[in-house]
């Protein structure tokens, strides 16, 4: 991954470089073996975990799969089949190029990902971890990680954490505040939506968050040059509207929360 965004981007780097160094170490004699074994495979994912949690913004029990694709780091266990598999063919004279290592580590990823029965939510909402990779966030606020992940200041997941009485919406007769309800039902939220919605000509709702993070497909896109710049240029506002739309609900709600909590 480059290296953008300032010094905090450079440290978040720095990190993963660490992190994988040190779990890679030897990967190409053990990267067979991890793979037969479930609990070799977990505790490796976990260790990987505390730097993606660190590096996504991510509160600390998101789950492990969660985690990795918003800080764009391929599973561990991912990374040492592919550097088996390159290892095993440069022995044959074959030498992978950095494109088809990329392309194998994310085959592989979207397969464990769809085989994976954690983060429903954020599976739900990037189906597709090619297109992430490519073309989404390549850092996520921590107001989109509670967006992308679920957990964050919403009453039903406060409510599991016996910080909150009860799972209801405060801003409406909902029952079950999570984040799909604030984000794209709640009532109170509306004027916060409006401006994607009428960019988008739509109202927004969960199946349309891989579009307005990562772009349309690109398969998909006009021939005609000017169409296709056209289009373009408006994902590229699109995202930025459904950033502010993200950090101007969850910067008001965690204050409101704030203000409920100095009640009680």
């Amino acid at each position: 991954m480059p290296n953008v965004g300032g010094p905090a981007q450079c440290k978040r780097s720095l990190l993963m470089s660490v992190v994988h160094s040190r779990l890679l170490y030897g990967a190409a004699v053990w990267a067979d073996e991890v793979q037969k074994v479930a609990k070799y495979q977990n505790i490796m994912l976990q260790s990987q975990r505390c730097a993606a949690v660190r590096v996504a913004r991510c509160y600390r029990l998101v789950s492990d799969m969660a985690a990795l694709v918003l800080a764009r780091m391929p599973p561990v266990t991912v990374q040492a089949a592919v550097l088996k598999r390159a290892a095993a063919l440069k022995n044959e004279g074959v030498i992978l190029s950095a494109k088809l290592k990329e392309d194998d580590t994310l085959s592989r990823w979207q397969a464990m990902w769809d085989a994976s029965k954690k983060a429903e939510w954020t599976k739900f909402l990037i189906p597709n971890l090619r297109r992430w990779w490519t073309h989404g966030s390549r850092q996520v606020s921590y107001h989109m990680a509670q967006a992308l992940t679920g957990h964050g200041c919403f009453q039903a997941y406060l409510w599991r954490k016996n910080r909150a009485t009860n799972p209801g919406c405060v801003h409406c007769p909902n029952v079950f505040d999570d984040a799909e309800h604030t984000l794209f039902n709640c009532p109170f939220w509306d004027a916060a939506r409006a401006d994607v919605a009428a960019a988008i000509r739509k109202s927004v709702g969960p199946e349309d968050v891989q579009y307005l993070l990562c772009g349309p497909v690109l398969q998909e896109l006009p021939e005609e040059p000017s169409t296709r710049r056209m289009v373009m240029a408006a994902s590229v506002r699109h995202k930025e509207l459904f950033m502010r739309m993200v950090e101007t609900i969850f910067a008001r709600k965690e204050e409101l929360v704030r203000q409920r909590q100095r009640q009680l």
